[in-house]
This record gives structure tokens, C-alpha cells and sequence, in this order.
């Protein structure tokens, strides 16, 4: 147990607390600068105010993902110093290790002729790569490196199904016609292969729970339940599901 609030430096916000490697992580901020905890004991300080969106602890390393309290932005950090700095931009609120690389990605909004196109990027450890998607499909729903390479939820503009695109190669995860989507989202925790979750209105009302891999629909739940963490193995899968 550890006691919370501005003397203890810790946080009551459960956002600002994770489990890692099994030890409880918490991160704080306040008096400009950022106290990052291990089982109440501080590891970490530096200046600054951020929301940490994302970390990753690896070979004594304590990698962070952070975004300011208000307005675009993020830090990708490495031991409190800053490996990759933006000042507009939005991320995917993800940082997760794949292979031995620490990645994330972000979205960002530039001004062509034709209007506003927004442009994706994926970063792996600290290198950032333009994501390049399919011609006039330009709404990414979420993305994640899985085995070096980049896979992506996309959703159409002439389709109610959003679409699976990893490798040059295009799969729509199918929803029946006249359904409304909800959010499609990868599920953390998933291996070998990254599992895709998504939620939809039927033509009959109901709010249907779906999963898919790989692009194959593996099973759908319409008990008003959704998947909050999944994982599986060579032995089956297993999820936690909450109302």
C-alpha cells in the first residue's frame, strides 16, 4: 500500500499509477518537474509537467511517452532526457516494446492543396518512419508494431467495416451491413499475433462486441460486455471483460 497526495508525492489519479515487471510504478508532477516512483521508493526526476501516456521499463532503462496537460504535443524520454521532442502532433496513446525496439506512433496535420491531410508516423527508438497507406484511405483508427513491421485499423469512406492493413496487404474486419462502428482498437497484451477489438451498433440496436485476427472474425459478444485486456498462447486465449 502507498499513501497518496501532494506530501507523498503521489498522485490520486490511477492513470498516473501502472504495474510493471511487477512493481507499481507512479509518476507525479509538481513543483515544474516530473517524480517517477518504484514501489513508493523516487528512481526518477526531471523537469517538467507532462501526462505520461505510455511507459516501458527494459534493461534498467525507464522509457516514458508524455503529453502536456492541454494542446498538441508529446516527449518520448529515455531516463528523464528527451529522445524525440514535438510540439504539435497527437500520439497514440501506446509505448510498448517489439523486438528490441520501444515504438509508438503519432498523427500530425499538414496543409497540401488539396486542404488538410493528416500523415502518420511510426517511431522506433527514437527513428521515425512516415506510414504509407492505401490511396484515399487516410483515417487511421490505431496502429501498433508487431514483429517489425507496422499494422494499422483503418476506417473507409465508402465501407461500415474498417479495414486490417499490415504489409501492403488489405483485410476488412467484417461488421454486417448497415451497422454503425463504434471504435476498432488493437488489444493490448495480445501474441503472436495482434488481436483487433471493435464495437458496433446492429440495424437492431444492439452494441455488439467483436474480435478479430488477423482480419478473421474469431468470435462476437451482444451482452452489453467488452474486452478491456486479452492475451493468448498456443493454448487459447483468455480476455477481461467489463459492462
Amino acid at each position: 500500500r502507498l499513501a497518496v497526495g501532494d506530501g507523498y508525492q503521489v498522485s490520486h489519479d490511477p492513470d498516473r499509477h501502472r504495474f510493471l515487471g511487477g512493481h507499481l510504478y507512479t509518476d507525479y508532477p509538481g513543483n515544474g518537474e516530473m517524480v517517477i516512483k518504484r514501489d513508493g521508493s523516487v528512481i526518477l526526476r526531471y523537469k517538467g509537467s507532462e501526462r505520461i501516456v505510455g511507459m516501458v521499463v527494459e534493461n534498467g532503462h525507464i522509457y516514458t511517452l508524455g503529453v502536456p496537460s492541454h494542446g498538441e504535443g508529446f516527449v518520448f524520454r529515455k531516463d528523464g532526457e528527451p529522445m524525440v521532442t514535438k510540439h504539435t502532433g497527437k500520439v497514440f496513446e501506446r509505448l510498448e516494446k517489439d523486438e528490441d525496439k520501444i515504438c509508438f506512433a503519432y498523427k500530425t496535420t499538414v496543409m497540401t492543396e488539396e486542404g488538410e491531410e493528416s500523415r502518420y508516423y511510426m517511431v522506433r527508438d527514437g527513428d521515425e518512419k512516415l506510414i504509407s497507406l492505401p490511396q484515399h484511405m487516410n483515417d487511421l483508427m490505431d496502429v501498433v508494431s508487431h514483429s517489425g513491421e507496422t499494422c494499422c485499423i483503418i476506417s473507409s469512406p465508402v465501407s461500415s467495416s474498417p479495414y486490417y492493413y499490415r504489409d501492403g496487404t488489405l483485410r476488412p474486419l467484417d461488421i454486417p451491413k448497415s451497422s454503425r462502428l463504434l471504435y476498432a482498437s488493437f488489444v493490448e497484451g495480445t501474441y503472436p499475433e495482434p488481436w483487433i477489438e471493435g464495437v458496433y451498433e446492429s440495424p437492431e440496436g444492439r452494441t455488439v462486441c467483436v474480435l478479430w485476427i488477423q482480419g478473421d472474425e474469431y468470435m462476437s459478444i451482444d451482452n452489453g460486455l467488452s474486452v478491456s485486456y486479452a492475451c493468448s498462447s498456443e493454448s487459447g486465449f483468455g480476455c477481461v471483460m467489463n459492462p
